[in-house]
């Protein structure tokens, strides 16, 4: 995957953990087999633990100064 661009208005993490669910075996089992709306792809792993990288201004949001 490419790295991600952000708009002004989002939030781009930086994923430490990821856990695979049930969701994640039945795309794999083909089951589930649509991207969401504007995207060619599914990316596994949607339950995960991540860091700030960067957040807009004024948002509930502030960057991670921990080390990588």
């Amino acid at each position: 995957m490419e790295e991600p661009r952000t708009s002004a208005d989002e939030v781009l993490v930086e994923t430490l953990r990821l856990g695979v669910c049930g969701t994640d075996r039945e795309i794999v089992e083909g089951i589930h087999v649509e991207p969401p709306p504007a995207r060619e792809e599914l990316i596994l792993g949607h339950e995960l633990l991540s860091r700030v990288r960067e957040a807009p201004a004024g948002s509930p949001f502030e960057a991670s100064s921990l080390p990588a």
